[in-house]
């Protein structure tokens, strides 16, 4: 084995470590959100609905949440408004983009400004 392929080989297994521990983690942290449940009762239904299968919302729903609530808005102001998200301006932008591509849920406003479409407000 040459170099390389033995640095593809470390980074495949350190990936696949990685992979595991992640899986560990989420399902540590499932099993606190149904502790948290049984000690403290149901969450409120909308945080829940912010939360998907694995504890998140997606970029778009969180995003239409805040345009819904706040109106047009620049990716700025989203990145701002989703700063505990730890979510980027850019994939802000690239997420919501695809949706304007495909003529739905969200329309472009101006440069870097998104608003909801009609249907959705």
């Amino acid at each position: 084995m040459n170099a390389l392929d033995t640095q593809i080989s470390e980074r495949e297994r350190r990936a696949q470590e990685l992979r595991e521990e992640l899986a560990h983690v989420e399902k540590d942290l499932q099993a606190l959100y149904r502790a948290r449940e049984l000690v403290c009762g149901p969450t409120d239904t909308k945080a829940a609905a912010r939360r998907s299968s694995k504890g998140r919302a997606s970029i778009p729903t969180l995003v239409e949440q805040i345009l819904r609530e706040y109106g047009e808005m620049h990716a700025d102001d989203l990145a701002d408004k989703l700063k505990g998200h730890h979510i980027s301006k850019q994939s802000i932008t690239s997420a919501v983009s695809r949706y304007i591509d495909r003529g739905e849920r969200f329309v472009r406003t101006g440069r870097n400004k998104f608003a909801l479409r009609e249907e959705h407000v």
